[in-house]
């Protein structure tokens, strides 16, 4: 069994972890590029980021209506749509007249 650290050992210790956690930078969250909005509120955004995604595919974020859940997935972007599919195994084209700017884009 170990010794109990002393306290100001602990402290010194979890000084150095924060501070070094502190100077790591962090991406910026993803610019969200085009956005489907459906009647109930739901939206898809996608972004520019790569995410989880492979090759070509770019980052989706599905979003509730109430905004407390959301889903992400990878989308491929063409001349006549996106299509895009979530890590929750749901799948879906999105035709390019249903895709806008984010509002305060």
């Amino acid at each position: 069994m170990h010794a109990p650290l002393a306290p100001a050992v602990l402290a010194s210790v979890l000084a150095s972890v924060f501070a070094l956690a502190a100077s790591v930078p962090f991406p910026a969250a993803a610019a969200p590029i085009l956005v489907a909005r459906a009647p109930d509120g739901t939206s898809i955004t996608l972004t520019d980021e790569v995410g989880p995604c492979e090759g070509a595919a770019k980052k989706a974020v599905w979003t509730s209506p109430d905004a407390k859940r959301k889903v992400v997935g990878c989308y491929v972007l063409t001349d006549r749509g996106a299509f895009v599919s979530f890590l929750d195994a749901d799948r879906m084209d999105i035709p390019l007249q249903v895709l806008a700017k984010p509002t305060g884009a």
